[in-house]
């Protein structure tokens, strides 16, 4: 239907930027001994909070009861550990004792799959933050992330890696402060913001405005921009902390909601036929395979037919429609040439071969 292609076609972005986020099954967890038994359980516990959050993106995660029955036995779940001693950078602290743990991908993501919570794969789009601050004079200035504001990005960045979020700091040069000034910022000018952001190539935009009171009080607001979609946050009661957190969040959220999958293909999935222009030589074609069976969101790829340049596939994937094509166009591997059409219980679009 044509109401179908439409919202199809306003979810592909003309452009879009995504990182392959490493680590999502290991963590880092700081002890007083290396003897003690129990103290490494419990960092076992801890580790695996950790990195189902990671893998999931959402923290009520870790109040499913299939999650809460996994935590009671950790250490089934451990692949392999270390300790480390790391010296701080800081004179005069002293050293801190590491335990470095690796976790059973498949074990865990069982559990994510027993508890029926999707999973977000590694390949994650940035998000790119920009954070503007008036003081009690009413003067307004956008913060830099190397300036006198740096533990607001600081703490922003610590949230997002406890969800293995991608974030991308602003240059604030001369082209920054050009592109944009700290009143169209503090309005939430969304023109303005997109325009600014659009020389990182990146597509998911938080603006942060923090407003501090003499009596030292923080007024916030935060304007979230991802492709389609924009939300908006405002508080007065929380702290400053609890507002970033709570920003940082609204970001993760959003962006599960938009890529993440069920592994194992509950329903049965979506079946797309798949036509691809451009595969002009076997390397091109073992690699559209290879990259094809390496998403997240797909779970199975048949081979229907070949025809010279063009090779037609039939893909099983863990989500909607919507999760392929999003997931597609986080790379610039494929390039969309159609929009879907719909056949029964299928779906049939073309895209070309980016070699």
């Amino acid at each position: 239907p044509l109401c179908l292609l439409l919202l199809l076609q306003a979810l592909v972005p003309s452009w879009s930027f995504a990182v392959e986020v490493g680590g999502l099954y290991q963590t880092e967890q700081v002890v007083v001994s290396r003897d003690d038994e129990r103290e490494r359980n419990r960092a076992f516990t801890r580790g695996l909070a950790d990195v189902l959050l990671k893998l999931s993106g959402r923290q009520q995660t870790l109040n499913a009861p299939a999650v809460k029955q996994a935590m009671q036995t950790p250490q089934s779940y451990v692949e392999g550990w270390a300790y480390q001693t790391r010296t701080s950078a800081i004179a005069g602290e002293p050293a801190q004792l590491i335990l470095q743990i690796s976790y059973f991908q498949p074990q865990i993501q069982r559990v994510l799959e027993d508890a029926g919570i999707p999973l977000w794969p590694a390949n994650r789009p940035e998000t790119l933050i920009w954070v503007v601050v008036q003081d009690e004079l009413g003067e307004r200035k956008l913060a830099e992330p190397l300036g006198e504001e740096a533990e607001l990005y600081a703490a922003m960045q610590a949230v997002a890696d406890q969800r293995a979020l991608p974030l991308q700091l602003p240059l604030m040069d001369l082209e920054d402060r050009f592109n944009l000034s700290p009143d169209k910022a503090w309005i939430a000018d969304q023109d303005a913001l997109l325009a600014a952001s659009k020389r990182y190539g990146i597509d998911s935009v938080l603006s942060v405005r923090l407003f501090r009171t003499l009596t030292g009080e923080t007024f916030a607001k935060a304007s979230y921009y991802f492709r389609d979609t924009s939300l908006v946050l405002e508080d007065f009661e929380q702290t400053e902390s609890q507002f970033l957190t709570s920003s940082v969040n609204m970001v993760a959220e959003e962006l599960v909601d938009t890529f993440a999958v069920r592994i194992s293909g509950v329903d049965n999935g979506t079946r797309v036929n798949l036509a691809v222009s451009g595969v002009r030589k076997i390397a091109d074609y073992a690699n559209l395979l290879t990259y094809l069976r390496n998403l997240a969101v797909v779970t199975d790829v048949q081979v229907l037919a070949v025809d010279g340049e063009d090779i037609t596939l039939q893909l099983k994937t863990g989500g909607q429609l919507r999760q392929l094509m999003e997931t597609l166009s986080l790379e610039t591997t494929l390039q969309q040439l159609s929009e879907p059409m719909r056949s029964g219980q299928e779906f049939a679009i073309r895209y070309a071969w980016q070699s």
